[in-house]
């Protein structure tokens, strides 16, 4: 009966035209945003402009077609979130005669196209993927009725073009006997000498527009800090990467246990899309963990493969630093657990992004991604990104990136019942021991 013919694939903001496709019993389409009727169709062309804003946040555009003045069907697309772009489901069969349970995970994209990299964990923990989609819960008590302890179990996929999206499902508990389809994950920082309460211990500690919202986990997964390192700051950190490999430094700033680096290229290829619009896609590199010397040598050494050995040579495509920025926040919210983005510049920064530094810096607050910015040149003009933490010298940057870990690693996350925008929600007075993410 109704569907929409443009799709927004990528970060969007300002005017935008939206076109959808009617069936002949359809007498009009009310176009709306977040929830406010923006535009009324009620003939062809059934399109019309619609006006985003300059700010860059997660929005919900919606079109309602009436028949005899009545609600008749209702599609919506979320923007800024990525969700509309590819979507992963976790199924689950049922319990086999050992105790133990086959999974797998399913995924639909916008573009058709497969994840380069795909993984689950149940409770932090990673489980054999076999196919790329099958794997197998282990026996035990995940969906018994006799424990009150729920287990987590989360899926991420990596799609080309630095998009994640991640699925989660909840067992045991009280989640035995249904399945939550949506959950909302709203990481938290843990205050110093802090300990989190049982999930219904929690209860009223979140809310949405003053009502309490049902906390059903709580969790600490791996981290992921996703990184964009300015072309400019790349020989310098390339100089202190050869200091690491001088000294034979191992395990300065390890990120241990908590969780894995992602680096993205600021530099995009352009795509032309089937309808003749383009979007740069981004270069991101697979998980990484210890290096040969942690968190420092994976920032100062580590070349993604295919990534030019001189970067700033004629001919080399443009640097986008704030839109990869963003890109990078919405790969970090996407992977639904502890995260961070680190920009990394140089001294003077080349930037030809659509987006100015501000407007990204919001953008990341609305997703609840901390974003901290290093410098690796000592008398760099003043940058756009606001005060930028010195990482000039090897110890420096040492201290700059045990900080981070440290940071990240007091991130926990609480598994909310039904589908919220983060920035929507706010801690109650009740709550005890956690303060939002900065």
């Amino acid at each position: 009966m109704l569907e929409f013919l443009t799709i927004f694939l990528g970060l969007i903001s300002g005017p935008q035209m939206v076109e959808v496709s009617v069936s002949e019993q359809v007498e009009a389409v009310e176009l709306r945003l977040d929830g406010e009727a923006v535009a009324r169709l009620e003939k062809p062309p059934w399109r019309a402009r619609v006006e985003l804003g300059d700010r860059l946040r997660p929005r919900v555009l919606e079109a309602v077609a009436l028949v005899d003045g009545e609600e008749a069907h209702r599609v919506r697309q979320v923007l800024n979130l990525g969700v509309d772009r590819a979507q992963l489901r976790i199924s689950l069969g049922p319990q086999r005669g050992d105790g133990s349970r086959p999974g797998r995970l399913v995924w639909f994209t916008a573009d058709n196209v497969r994840p380069q990299r795909v993984g689950v964990e149940l409770d932090g923990q990673p489980l054999e993927l076999r196919s790329g989609r099958a794997f197998v819960l282990p026996p035990g008590s995940y969906g018994s009725k006799g424990s009150d302890e729920v287990h987590v179990l989360a899926a991420q996929a990596d799609f080309p073009g630095g998009l994640v999206a991640g699925a989660t499902r909840l067992l045991g508990g009280a989640y035995t006997d249904r399945v939550v389809t949506q959950l909302t994950a709203l990481p938290l920082r843990l205050e110093d000498g802090a300990e989190l309460p049982s999930a219904q211990g929690m209860g009223g500690w979140v809310q949405k527009d003053g009502e309490a919202l049902t906390v059903a986990a709580a969790d600490a997964p791996a981290a992921q800090i996703f990184v964009v390192r300015d072309v400019a700051g790349r020989e310098p950190l390339a100089e202190l990467g050869k200091a690491f490999r001088r000294s034979q430094a191992r395990n300065l700033a390890s990120l241990g246990e908590i969780g894995t680096v992602r680096l993205l290229d600021p530099r995009p290829e352009i795509e032309t899309l089937e309808d003749g619009r383009r979007r740069d896609r981004y270069a991101l590199s697979q998980r990484l963990t210890q290096g040969y010397g942690g968190l420092p040598h994976i920032v100062a050494s580590y070349r993604p493969e295919g990534e030019d050995k001189f970067f700033m040579r004629a001919g080399t495509r443009p640097q986008r630093l704030a839109d990869a920025v963003a890109v990078a926040g919405l790969g970090a919210a996407g992977s639904q657990g502890p995260r961070a983005v680190l920009l990394i510049l140089g001294s003077k920064q080349v930037d030809d992004s659509v987006r100015s530094p501000e407007a990204v810096r919001e953008y990341l607050r609305a997703l609840d991604v901390p974003l901290r910015v290093w410098s690796v040149g000592r008398r760099g003009a003043p940058s756009p990104w606001g005060e930028a933490v010195d990482v000039s010298s090897r110890g420096r940057l040492i201290e700059a990136a045990g900080t981070l870990i440290d940071d990240v690693a007091r991130q926990r996350v609480l598994w909310l019942e039904g589908e919220h925008f983060l920035h929507q929600l706010e801690l109650s007075p009740r709550a005890r021991g956690l303060r939002r993410l900065d």
